[in-house]
């Protein structure tokens, strides 16, 4: 019997966890920063020189500018299909055998995603991150993406027709 799964280390999922953590403490951290600079800074500002407050409305516009770019910067990520080949090897092994059934966690019909939506499927991705949909399988694949990864994948795979897969 071939092997149908990409092997995939429970060291490796936690690894994923490790750096999504470490870069949400990152985040907490600038935002506390940004915070605490637009509370300190202005109230040092005004009690020390009243001059001083020209150069309170620059900060306060650098700090909207950074806020702007943030913002820029968690915009929609775009997927590219071209990159995806080298991230759907754990995909590849359930859902592009045609009538293909799982039987973990229960026995069920395996679908085929090629030529679905790449909206369906990201949302269907993020889901299984989030915890929204159940399959442990599928959760673990998942959490081990990024957004970029997971747009790459569902760009890939909404330009494939339904039945010619790899």
């Amino acid at each position: 019997m071939p092997e149908r799964y990409t092997t995939l280390r429970p060291d490796d999922v936690d690894w994923w966890h490790f750096i999504r953590l470490e870069s949400m403490i990152i985040s907490v951290k600038v935002n506390f920063y940004a915070v605490a600079v637009l509370i300190v800074v202005p109230a040092v500002l005004l009690f020390t020189d009243v001059n001083l407050v020209l150069t309170m409305k620059k900060i306060y516009a650098v700090l909207v500018l950074a806020g702007l770019a943030n913002v820029a910067a968690a915009a929609d990520v775009v997927g590219d299909p071209k990159a995806a080949p080298a991230k759907i090897e754990m995909c590849v092994g359930c859902h592009a055998i045609p009538g293909y059934k799982a039987t973990f966690p229960e026995v069920f019909q395996v679908p085929m995603i090629g030529g679905q939506s790449a909206k369906y499927i990201e949302n269907a991705l993020k889901a299984y991150q989030k915890g929204e949909r159940k399959h442990p399988s599928m959760k673990g694949i998942a959490v081990s993406l990024s957004d970029q990864d997971i747009a790459d994948i569902a760009a890939y795979y909404s330009q494939q027709s339904k039945t010619a897969q790899k």
